[in-house]
C-alpha cells in the first residue's frame, strides 16, 4: 500500500469514527441546555460568545450569551452554536410561563442564566425554557 493510500485510509477512519457522529447536534435529540448571557442591547466592553436573536411569539430579543453548557445530550457546546449559526432567529422560546416572563423582563446589564430543553430542527428549534436566574455577578466574557 502506498504512502498516500495509507494517509487516506487514516483520514477516513478518524471521519467515520463513531464518536465524531454522535457528537454532532442531532434533531431527533432532546437537550438540557444552561445559557448564561445577557438580553437586550449589549452591554459596552461585553466580548459575547456567540450573540443571537431569539423570538417569543411575535416579538425578537436579542441574546448575548456568555457562557454555554450542555447538561444533558451527547454533543458540545460549539457543536450547538455551529448548528445554529444560519437561522435567524437561532431558536423559538416556549415553556413556564413565569420564566418566560422573567426573560422578558430582565434589566439592561443584568446577567443571567437559563435553564431549558433544547429540541432542535431544520426550521425553527425551540428552548423550552424551565428557569430564569439572575447572577450575582457578571459571567466571565469569552475570548
Amino acid at each position: 500500500m502506498s504512502a498516500k493510500a495509507a494517509a487516506a485510509l487514516a483520514v477516513l477512519a478518524v471521519v467515520a469514527a463513531p464518536g465524531r457522529l454522535s457528537a454532532q447536534v442531532r434533531v431527533d435529540q432532546l437537550y438540557v441546555l444552561r445559557i448564561e448571557g445577557y438580553v437586550g442591547a449589549k452591554p459596552d466592553g461585553l466580548r459575547p460568545l456567540v450573540s443571537w436573536v431569539v423570538s417569543r411569539q411575535q416579538t425578537k430579543y436579542d441574546l448575548h450569551v456568555t457562557k454555554l453548557q450542555v447538561l444533558s445530550g451527547n454533543t458540545a457546546y460549539f457543536n450547538i452554536i455551529t448548528f445554529l449559526r444560519p437561522y435567524t432567529p437561532a431558536f423559538r422560546l416556549a415553556g413556564d410561563s413565569q420564566a418566560l416572563a422573567a426573560f422578558a423582563d430582565v434589566p439592561r446589564d443584568q446577567p443571567i442564566a437559563m435553564i431549558g430543553s433544547m429540541r432542535f430542527s431544520r426550521s425553527i428549534s425551540v428552548f423550552m425554557l424551565s428557569t430564569v436566574e439572575p447572577l450575582a455577578q457578571p459571567s466571565p466574557t469569552a475570548g
